[in-house]
């Protein structure tokens, strides 16, 4: 049985050969040229993982530095980055864990005693 493109004396075209087949992966590809070094991916991990803003998005970890005249990296590059040092998750502390944290930091407080 013949397919209708021979009976009528057409060949496959050539992306129907080769359709299926994904040769980008073999392909070798030049790392970008504008990449952040080791020690900049840890600075901006630093960064995202300082006191001042660990419970901050990285949007607005990305803003606060830019404000001040600084550029770390883009934003997107601070979510591949979180996300390679599996950091992203919710920055926030949850209510249990802000409980806790009040409790050993917070000062005790004692009753006066009734006169």
């Amino acid at each position: 049985m013949r397919g209708a493109g021979q009976v009528a004396g057409h060949a496959l075209p050539p992306a129907a050969a080769h359709a299926g087949r994904d040769r980008r992966a073999a392909s070798p590809r030049p790392a970008p040229r504008n990449q952040l070094t080791t020690a900049e991916r840890a600075a901006v991990l630093a960064t995202l993982n300082h006191e001042s803003f660990v419970d901050k998005s990285p949007a607005q970890v990305w803003a606060t530095p830019l404000d001040e005249g600084t550029y770390l990296c883009s934003e997107s590059t601070m979510y591949r980055i979180l996300r390679s040092a599996g950091g992203v998750r919710e920055r926030r502390l949850s209510p249990k864990q802000r409980a806790a944290l009040v409790a050993h930091t917070a000062p005790r407080y004692s009753r006066p005693a009734h006169r």
